[in-house]
């Protein structure tokens, strides 16, 4: 399960982009289409089957799943290097 560390950062969706702050390191990061759509699943927790899915058809192929697996994958690495995820959040685990 992953969950977005909603004590260190605050977000606010403009549009179709969400922007997080940073709240300790002052940085801000605005998301992606992609990110956004899966950034409330990420703040309500989630593993990441449930982003898979949230991103793709149900007539979403293998390789097309597989590709948006990597990108989620990348995505939570990022999260998680910026230290923006709740403890204990696994980093890199694919399920």
């Amino acid at each position: 399960m992953w969950q977005v560390n909603t004590d260190r950062c605050a977000w606010r969706q403009i549009r179709d982009r969400v922007v997080v702050l940073d709240l300790t390191g002052s940085v801000y990061f605005e998301l992606n289409p992609a990110a956004t759509a899966v950034w409330p699943r990420l703040v309500a927790g989630a593993d990441r089957a449930d982003l898979v899915s949230a991103l793709c058809r149900e007539a979403t192929g293998p390789d097309g799943r597989a590709r948006v697996g990597a990108q989620i994958d990348d995505f939570v690495l990022e999260l998680d290097r910026a230290g923006l995820l709740r403890d204990g959040s696994p980093t890199g685990r694919r399920e």
